[in-house]
């Protein structure tokens, strides 16, 4: 391995390994619990919130009721809400200095738990009063939005309550099932709308009875998710991070086998093994941008020709009202939903072994690329059965390498079972270049897995 790949290679798995913090993500009660007269409920919304986080709740009833506004209302919109109230005393955040002495009590803590319950309580409006069954006018509005009257910046109840089915099927694992492992970072459990967007596994057996030929195909990557989380104190550059490591497997195998002659194996039949760091941050001086980071080093057999390689990618997707978040495509089509797709990414790999063909090891060179994939998804309602189809081109400049332009087309159409997005019959289609990147179609039945492990915001 040359001076400058390992130099690469270091320095990128000690920046994807950053420090996070832990995320609570909060369930917007029913229409019985919070609706008065068809609008919401103040003050028994920002109690049914309070109720789901011990933190929260203890700190609610620990603290002072002083004041002329309620104690929830201030609690959520109030920054002097601790200021001399002995009920906000406790431990200083972080680790505590070994020492004889026990440290001084402070308001370190109690002020990071306000913090993050302000900060989650505003992402909980802007994701579920989207128009389904919670609409408003400004959903950018955050935490002032507990300020005055019910009717004042009002939330209505509209359609129907929000179902409780689909939340009885959602797998509580922490395994996620996807067809790459690049998206081994989105979490069905917080990210609903995106995870109908991910390409799922699939697996095919095609009999072309003219040709007298069996094709079969395998595209699958198992993660299982671990949170990350350390203790700190307030952070003065980031408003919110957090983070989470995926190891993982991974395989790609095309076998075809015509009558009377031996199978026929693919250029990119492989199996991988790696490690998926994903971390996302809100900067203070941004603060309508999540800015997702996904660092992945992986070691790759290639299961034809022998060759080994091992690699580490890079992914920066920013989060924004626009980008890579489900934006609801108008009144007549309020149960269809878009996603623009958009991402940067650098790859960096280094042949460990270049193979047994002396044909494809001319091209088993140690590369660095560098482009973006994006397009975009357009799905319907998860509440039952529902159609997801999504369109993704991923160009990349060669720096280094045989290769100088690689490009690849996907597109995938998959009509789901049930409101789970678990099982899926899926049509394919996808082109690109090199020629390894062949053209291909296939029509398959599919599956993914995944459970709440990381909360995406925005």
């Amino acid at each position: 391995m040359g001076r400058a790949m390992r130099l690469r290679l270091i320095v990128g798995v000690l920046t994807s390994m950053l420090p996070a913090f832990p995320s609570f993500a909060i369930d917007f009660p029913n229409h019985a619990d919070i609706c008065v007269d068809g609008i919401v409920s103040k003050e028994k919304l920002a109690k049914a919130i309070l109720k789901q986080n011990s933190n929260w709740s203890r700190l609610y009833i620990d603290a002072s009721d002083a004041g002329s506004e309620p104690k929830w209302r201030r609690m959520l919109t109030d920054d002097k809400f601790c200021v001399k109230d002995p009920g906000c005393l406790g431990p200083p955040s972080g680790k505590a200095i070994q020492s004889s002495k026990k440290p001084p009590q402070d308001y370190s803590v109690a002020n990071e738990i306000l913090g993050r319950l302000r900060f989650e309580v505003a992402e909980a409006i802007q994701t579920n009063v989207d128009g389904r069954y919670y609409s408003m006018t400004n959903r950018n509005i955050g935490t002032d939005y507990f300020l005055g009257k019910d009717t004042q910046s009002q939330i209505t109840c509209v359609g129907p309550d929000i179902p409780e089915a689909p939340k009885a099927t959602v797998l509580k694992l922490p395994v996620r099932l996807r067809a790459n492992s690049d998206d081994l970072n989105i979490d069905a459990g917080r990210d609903k709308n995106l995870f109908k967007t991910v390409k799922p596994a699939t697996v095919s057996f095609t009999r072309d009875g003219i040709q007298k030929s069996n094709a079969t195909k395998l595209q699958t990557a198992l993660g299982y998710a671990i949170p990350i989380s350390i203790d700190g104190e307030n952070s003065q550059t980031f408003n919110y991070f957090n983070g989470e490591v995926v190891p993982y497997i991974s395989t790609s195998q095309s076998t075809t086998k015509v009558d009377g002659k031996a199978a026929t194996l693919a250029d990119t039949n492989n199996v991988a093994v790696g490690t998926l760091f994903n971390s996302q941050a809100v900067f203070n001086s941004l603060p309508d941008v999540n800015n997702v980071f996904v660092a992945k080093p992986q070691y790759l057999w290639n299961t034809k020709d022998k060759s080994e390689i091992a690699s580490l990618k890079f992914i920066y997707q920013p989060w924004t009202r626009v980008l890579n978040t489900p934006i609801q495509l108008g009144r007549f089509l309020e149960a269809t939903w878009l996603t623009l797709i958009f991402d940067l990414r650098d790859d960096v790999g280094e042949y460990t072994k270049i193979g047994i063909d002396p044909k494809t090891a001319l091209m088993h060179t140690s590369f660095h690329r560098a482009g973006s994939k994006f397009g975009f998804a357009v799905s319907t309602l998860e509440t039952g059965p529902h159609l997801v189809l999504t369109v993704t081109e991923t160009l990349l400049y060669g720096f280094a390498g045989s290769l100088r332009q690689l490009n690849l087309f996907d597109s995938t159409l998959s009509y789901y079972f049930d409101s789970t997005s678990n099982l899926a019959f899926t049509v394919s289609y996808s082109k690109g270049r090199p020629k390894l990147l062949r053209p291909d179609f296939l029509p398959s039945f599919s599956a993914r897995l995944s459970s709440p492990a990381l909360s995406r915001h925005r």
